[in-house]
This record gives structure tokens, C-alpha cells and sequence, in this order.
């Protein structure tokens, strides 16, 4: 099957063989909701004021950048073809409207805001956002009635659209089904795809797979662009967080994984060939189908305990990815047997779409340390390392690749995994998923999710390097030896270690302080037990401390 010859969406000559079929997906521009979030699939409301500047950013983007578009196809709604029909008319082409692009149709909850539908349809409307793919809103669609709607038409139409280049305007539910049936990713994990209003999303389908050319790519300067797929858009994830890491050895995957699962309560999966090495696997014995099985069963059984872990806890943290293993794949020469090495990337990339994010550690930080397991070579470290990097900037959207920035700044001041968590939360922090596995790790009760995932999310990065940095630096704050009053240094009992230990340390500056652990609290136990809260602080201001406080060497 022959490839695109050169293909750059950015460009207005592309050439595109004529076994590929092009679709550029176009999300229609924001509408005038009054003010109010509201449930509209089928309602056809206006364009706001700033829909219509979107509409126009789309429909210039069009213009310059797509030559030799067949025909628009469209949602037959107003606000998409508010789009579609300048469009059509811009590119000179056919506009063809249809009802089975529409979005997903909300019943008799159209129209509605939000906050009025849960006074009204209370446990109908959480039974909605707590499985939106097979819950249906009264007398509509469930979501995936609508992706087996959208099946239907792609079925349809798909060879009559063959080896030429098409344009479809149409809405996020929409968009969300075909990059889920393009890429292979379950109708439940729609939500990791938020192309914003007016975005563009571009598909390059053959009869050997599909490849996603831009996802939700601003059309306009005035756009706002949620990055593809990133799980800061994507999920409100009432669940917990299913991550991998990756890198070369060396790069401190481990300690962060076996640090992130502890935090997070989710199940912490190992290194498989570490685990092989260290209970005496000599890889010099093996034959080379023996070696290529092995790697093969290692992507197996990694598959299989990842699927066991969102069984029994919805998430896990894992040490390597699925992509990891096509990685040693590739740098052990496997790829001479053709047939199988398209199945292992096939197979890879499949796998891969699953993880909420895969965290790239950089390489080089940290010095290589024997440790009678892994090779010390430095050259092989760092080859591996750059054909893992490269797979995943491949193959991996890039709002779920995370590469940690800022590491080498915070190596010389912070060490292990404190150091690598505070630069993995700069990575994550304006995405909601992650603030919502922190609420969950707190223990914070259900109702203080989402106003603690706003508050974090609205905190600008620049305000959390500068807070994480001053945390991070480690030390006693200066002068603090020098207060001479009444202190209470208090820790939750389930906190990380290292804030729990660093309560000697503060009494060591300032030892008429009285120190004290609050028994099964996480670290915003404000808002985890109010009342135990309060009374800790009234106790206090009254002159004692919490009887229910215990001592530091009293703790579990």
C-alpha cells in the first residue's frame, strides 16, 4: 500500500496518493448559551459573537492551507453549517448536509442548564456523568448510540469517499467517535479527544490503518487550543489515573512510579525483565526466537497486569509502557522479521492509547549506579533512549506524552522522588485529571472534588515553579529559629514521609514547638475532616492542643 508522498497539512500543495483518503474535521464555533452551562445536542442555537470570529478564523485557515478538497460534508444543524456553507463556498466544492453527523441528541434535557436539570432529574443526571457512554439523558441518545450512529455513516459512505480529500464540519461528540474508531480507542475513553470550537482535526485513512495528522489544532490566532488529547481537557476522571513511565535506565522511572502509586493508592506495576534479571535470567542463554518470545510475552504480561489493575482499582502506575517494549524491539534488530514487527508496533500503539499520560524522563541526570542488573554503558543507555523518545513523539498525542521539564534546575537542590515529583507536577498542572487523582489521594470527600480541581487548575504555572521551588529547596525557612511564641507543627498521618519526617527538623529550630500527627488525615485534611480541623484550631486558640492529635512516636 502506498504512503502520502510528503504530505504537510500546512501547506496548500500537498500531494496525496490516491489510496489514502484525507478528512479534515472542523468543529463548528461556540453558541450563545445566555450565560448558563446548558445540555444541547439537537438545539439549534446561535452563534455567539465570538462563534462568529471563530467561524471566520476556520473558514481562512481552510482557504490558505487545503487545496483539492472533493466536497464539505456537515451536520445539518445551523451552527455548523454556519461553517460549512462559506466554507463549501470558499473551496468552490459541493456542501452535502446530513442529521447523522449531528451531535448527540439530549432528549428532553435539551436546552436546559445544567444546574436546573440536577435539581430536576437529580439521580438520573449523575447516573449520566458516571457512565455517559451507556446512560442515555431522558427520551435522547447515550453516547454510545450516537458513536454506533457515526459508525453507521463512516460504514456507509467510506467508499464512495475513498483516495481523496474531504472536509467535515461537525461537533466534539462527532469528532470524538471517528478519532476513536480511527485509532483504535474504546468509545469510553471519548473524552481524552477535546478539540476546541473552531479546531481542526486532520485523518489520514488507509487500508492498513489510520494516522492522526493534527488533533484539535487552533485555526486562528484568537483560538484557544486544548491540546490534543490531553488529559488536562479530557477527563473529569472519576477514577484513578492509569500512567506509565519511560526512559532509559538511569533516569529515575522506579523510585517516581513506586512514589506516584503510593500517593495516588493505585496498584504500582515493575520493570518485567528487571524482575526476570534479578531472580538470575541470563539473556547470553537465549536463542534469538527465544529472546524475541520474550520480549513479546514482557508486553503480555504487562498488558495483562494493567488489565488487572483497572479490574480491581480503575488505575495503576507502571514502570515502562506498552511502547517500551516495541522500543527494545526495534534496537535489538527484531525488525528484520517484517510481519511481526508490524505487530508488535501495531500492537504497541494500541496499547498505548490507554494510559492517560506516559511520563518521558529525561536522560543523563542521573548517573548510571550498578546495580548488578542493569548495563552501565552509557552509549547504550542513550540509544535506547532516543528510539524510545522517538516512538512516543511518534505515536503518542502530544497532550499524553509529558516530558519533564525543569529537572536539571531542581537536581542540585532536590533529591529522589521529591525532586522528580515536583517537576513532574509543573507537567501536570493545568491538567484537571490530575488534580482530581490528588483529591482522591487526599481523601477529600466527593463533593470537595471539582471546587478543589477548579482551585488548583486556576493556579498559574509560573505562581507553582516559584511555590514548588521554595518547597523543594529543602532547610528550614530562615529566621525561624528566632520566633519566640506558641507553634503547633501538625502532619497528616497518611502524608508523604518527608513532610511527616520533617516535623524533627522544624522542632530542632524551634523547640518549644509542639508537634503532632492527625491520625488517617492526607495533607489537605482541611477540607478532608472540617470538623476535626476546626476543633484543632478552637482547641489551640484556647490555649491547648487536640487531645485527639497524637504524638509523633505514637503514630501508626
Amino acid at each position: 500500500m502506498s504512503q502520502p508522498a510528503s504530505y504537510d497539512a500546512r501547506t496548500s500543495d500537498a500531494m496525496v496518493s490516491p489510496s489514502v483518503t484525507e478528512l479534515h474535521l472542523f468543529r463548528h464555533g461556540p453558541v450563545d448559551v445566555g450565560g448558563r452551562r446548558r445540555a444541547y445536542g439537537h438545539t439549534d442555537l446561535a452563534l455567539s459573537d465570538r462563534g462568529r470570529e471563530v467561524t471566520q478564523a476556520a473558514v481562512d485557515f481552510a482557504d490558505r492551507h487545503l487545496d483539492g478538497v472533493a466536497g464539505v460534508i456537515s451536520s445539518d444543524l445551523g451552527r455548523c453549517r454556519h461553517l460549512a456553507e462559506p466554507l463549501a463556498a470558499r473551496l468552490g466544492v459541493p456542501l452535502t448536509l446530513t442529521p447523522s453527523l449531528r451531535e448527540q441528541h439530549m432528549g428532553d434535557w435539551e436546552g436546559e442548564a445544567w444546574e436546573d436539570l440536577q435539581h430536576r432529574y437529580g439521580t438520573a443526571i449523575n447516573d449520566y456523568w458516571n457512565d455517559y457512554l451507556n446512560v442515555a439523558p431522558t427520551g435522547g441518545e447515550s453516547y454510545a448510540d450516537l458513536y454506533d450512529r457515526v459508525g453507521r455513516w463512516w460504514e456507509e459512505h467510506k467508499a464512495a469517499l475513498d483516495g481523496r480529500r474531504w472536509v467535515v464540519v461537525t461537533h466534539i461528540g462527532v469528532i470524538r467517535a471517528l478519532a476513536c474508531r480511527f485509532l483504535g480507542v474504546p468509545p469510553s475513553d471519548a473524552l481524552r479527544f477535546a478539540p476546541t470550537h473552531g479546531s481542526h482535526t486532520h485523518f489520514l485513512l488507509a487500508e492498513a490503518g489510520a494516522t492522526c495528522a493534527a488533533l484539535g489544532e487552533p485555526t486562528g490566532r484568537s483560538t484557544t487550543l486544548a491540546p490534543a488529547a490531553a488529559p488536562s481537557r479530557v477527563h473529569r476522571l472519576d477514577r484513578p489515573p492509569r500512567v506509565a513511565l519511560s526512559g532509559s535506565a538511569g533516569t529515575g522511572k522506579t523510585t517516581l512510579a513506586r512514589h506516584l502509586a503510593d500517593r495516588w493508592g493505585v496498584p504500582y506495576i515493575d520493570e518485567g525483565m528487571r524482575r526476570r534479571l534479578e531472580a538470575g535470567l541470563d539473556l547470553h542463554t537465549l536463542t534469538m526466537q527465544e529472546f524475541r518470545q520474550l520480549n513479546v510475552d514482557l508486553r503480555n504480561e504487562q498488558e495483562e497486569r494493567e488489565q488487572a489493575a483497572i479490574a480491581a482499582h480503575g488505575g495503576f502506575v507502571a514502570d515502562r509502557s506498552a511502547l517500551d517494549y516495541a522500543a527494545f524491539w526495534l534496537i535489538y534488530n527484531f525488525f528484520e522479521y517484517e510481519a511481526e514487527t508490524a505487530e508488535v508496533m501495531d500492537t504497541a500503539r494500541r496499547y498505548g492509547a490507554k494510559y492517560d499520560a506516559i511520563v518521558l524522563l529525561p536522560w543523563g541526570v542521573l548517573p548510571l549506579q550498578r546495580d548488578g542488573v542493569r548495563s552501565t554503558n552509557p552509549w547504550q543507555q542513550r540509544h535506547y533512549q532516543a528510539t524510545v523518545e522517538g516512538l512516543l513523539r511518534r505515536d503518542v498525542e502530544p497532550g499524553r506524552l509529558l516530558e519533564v521539564p525543569g529537572l536539571t534546575d531542581l537536581a542540585q537542590r532536590v533529591g529522589g522522588a521529591a525532586r522528580a515529583t515536583s517537576a513532574l507536577q509543573l507537567a501536570l498542572w493545568h491538567r484537571r485529571w490530575f488534580w482530581k487523582a490528588q483529591a482522591v489521594a487526599f481523601g477529600l470527600p466527593a463533593d470537595s472534588h471539582e471546587p478543589y480541581v477548579e482551585h488548583g487548575v486556576s493556579i498559574r504555572r509560573e505562581t507553582a515553579a516559584a511555590m514548588l521551588a521554595e518547597v523543594y529547596a529543602g532547610g528550614v525557612p530562615e529566621g525561624l529559629a528566632d520566633y519566640p511564641g506558641r507553634m503547633l507543627l501538625v502532619a497528616g498521618e497518611r502524608e508523604p514521609q518527608v513532610i511527616r519526617r520533617s516535623l524533627a527538623a522544624l522542632r530542632r529550630s524551634v523547640p518549644q514547638a509542639a508537634t503532632r500527627i492527625a491520625p488517617g488525615m492526607h495533607h489537605v485534611w482541611n477540607v478532608e475532616d472540617v470538623d476535626r480541623f476546626n476543633g484543632m484550631l478552637r482547641a489551640w486558640l484556647g490555649g491547648d492542643v487536640d487531645d485527639w492529635l497524637v504524638a509523633p512516636a505514637t503514630a501508626r
